[in-house]
């Protein structure tokens, strides 16, 4: 994609799908800061290899949805609804290029496939979500090594000061039962002041999960609704729990209930399907 010398944009458009276009840093902006009115957005299998800029151009950008791209680092300031997906990134990698390209997003899907987690993210950083309030994330496990970091999540959790919606998808048949990684004690409180509604799925029973539903549940005072989902909501369950046997879905969902019950305010309202 290379725009004429002549090129003068898009400036009545307000809705733009860019799929499987190779083109340079230099001319996407072009295109993009040509198109003022433009409200939404979707950049699709498109290999930049490179940075993603538009600063104080697409004013009126109100969605933007960037999938299977090679993007270094996405900079949108004014946008406030994003879908993003990555594929085989470093989870902390991809958090903090997102809270340094996207300070003012108000609902982030953040979706990685095959996503490597670290075991260190400094407790003293200063980068926030300051206005985010509601939070999709989905978890692909294609990697048993990843399994015992479930927990670590929690540093893009105390990035959300006023997040009020909290959603955590997992996939991966690794994680049934899995009895790996810390406690939630070993990453001490953070309070989700304004968190009124949590929903998981494709719970498992793993540690990492339940540590991850313990240290939200006792860190929410405004909660409201808990909602845990034994089934997957990505894809269908692969071996060893597929089409040859059924998955222990029963047994899951009594470990959950037996694990919050204790520890929900009887004011929450609880569901495990």
């Amino acid at each position: 994609m290379k725009p004429p010398s002549r090129f003068k944009g898009f400036p009545n458009l307000r809705k733009l799908h860019i799929q499987s276009v190779h083109a340079s840093r230099k001319d996407l902006e072009h295109v993009l800061s040509s198109s003022c009115n433009l409200e939404w957005l979707k950049i699709d299998r498109c290999d930049l290899n490179d940075e993603l800029t538009v600063n104080g151009l697409l004013t009126h950008l109100r969605y933007l949805h960037v999938e299977y791209c090679k993007i270094t680092k996405i900079k949108f300031h004014a946008l406030q609804n994003v879908y993003i997906n990555y594929s085989e990134a470093v989870f902390q990698q991809a958090l903090t290029s997102l809270l340094k390209g996207l300070p003012n997003v108000r609902n982030l899907t953040l979706r990685i496939d095959g996503q490597h987690i670290e075991k260190q993210w400094s407790r003293d950083n200063p980068l926030m979500f300051s206005h985010l309030r509601h939070l999709q994330l989905f978890m692909l496990f294609s990697y048993c090594d990843d399994i015992d970091k479930i927990l670590y999540s929690v540093s893009f959790l105390k990035a959300t000061p006023i997040i009020e919606k909290l959603e955590i998808h997992f996939t991966g048949f690794r994680l049934w039962f899995a009895d790996v990684g810390p406690r939630r004690q070993d990453f001490g409180q953070c309070k989700y002041k304004y968190l009124k509604s949590m929903c998981m799925t494709g719970f498992k029973a793993a540690r990492g999960q339940v540590e991850l539903l313990l240290h939200v549940v006792e860190n929410a005072p405004a909660l409201e609704i808990v909602t845990i989902n034994t089934k997957q909501q990505v894809c269908e369950e692969l071996p060893p729990y597929g089409s040859s046997r059924p998955p222990p879905y029963e047994e899951a969902k009594k470990i959950a209930i037996n694990c919050l019950s204790v520890a929900l305010p009887q004011n929450v309202k609880f569901s495990v399907i």
